[in-house]
């Protein structure tokens, strides 16, 4: 959803090439969604930054699976690995699920 906003609203932003708008949306939203995560409910980083990049629209959706995106500073994690830390969070009933309804939603949304 940030970045279908950005592409409409910020010329410049739709005018970089790929890497400029993964390092913009890094610096301006992930880190911080990740930070937030970490923070208020003490999940760990992984999954954190999973559901972060995951929800930075076509960014993450179009990329390729052993495409980098950036956690902590000099780490990444690859689409695959952000994939398999945020399914869990896919809210789908069952007990052992990390996702409420509410994940669902939001999952759904970035597809």
């Amino acid at each position: 959803m940030v970045h279908a906003y950005l592409l409409e609203t910020n010329s410049t932003y739709r005018n970089d090439p790929i890497e400029q708008q993964h390092n913009f949306m890094f610096s301006n939203f992930a880190k911080d969604i990740a930070g937030y995560l970490i923070s208020k409910y003490n999940m760990p980083n992984t999954d954190a930054w999973s559901l972060a990049w995951s929800g930075m629209g076509d960014i993450f959706q179009n990329a390729t699976d052993d495409e980098r995106f950036n956690t902590n500073q000099g780490e990444s994690l690859s689409k695959t690995e952000i994939t398999n830390a945020y399914l869990p969070y896919n809210y789908t009933g069952d007990p052992s699920s990390k996702g409420t309804p509410n994940c669902a939603i939001i999952i759904k949304l970035n597809k």
